[in-house]
């Protein structure tokens, strides 16, 4: 197990790169987020299978974030109740959710200038099992 892991990690925790396929039931602004930002995590090599859950979760708060952007550009902040009162719109919560889901995450995939700040690259290992091919997306 340790020479598994330190197939995908590198020496000290250190990222290797390798590949993951977008899941077809991401919504279609999840999925093209995934092809966007896999793309760019793979040409820095900074994505293995291993970031699958973090992506998907990346992914699904960008697409939520659009959609409540375009509810709140149509419909506004705020709506008014039956009693009166102006109350903000549920869409705005969902964006704050989704802006700090997509904070969270995006430090944790090295997508910030900070966080890329604190990644190292190894080169990968010249002979891998299948185990390892798998986990680096060979």
């Amino acid at each position: 197990m340790t020479n598994l892991l330190s197939a995908v990690f590198g020496k000290a925790g250190i990222l290797l790169p390798g590949l993951g396929k977008c899941p077809k039931w991401l919504s279609e602004e999840a999925r093209e987020e995934w092809r966007y930002i896999v793309r760019h995590l793979k040409k820095a090599g900074l994505i293995t299978r291993l970031d699958r859950g973090a992506l998907i979760a990346y992914c699904t708060a960008v697409a939520d974030l659009q959609w409540a952007h375009e509810a709140i550009r149509k419909h506004g902040y705020t709506y008014t109740t039956e009693t009166g009162y102006d109350r903000p719109r549920p869409e705005f919560q969902i964006l704050q959710a989704a802006r700090n889901t997509i904070r969270a995450f995006a430090t944790e995939l090295g997508l910030s200038p900070l966080a890329r700040t604190k990644i190292q690259l190894a080169e990968q290992p010249k002979n891998e099992g299948k185990a390892t091919a798998f986990l680096l997306g060979k």
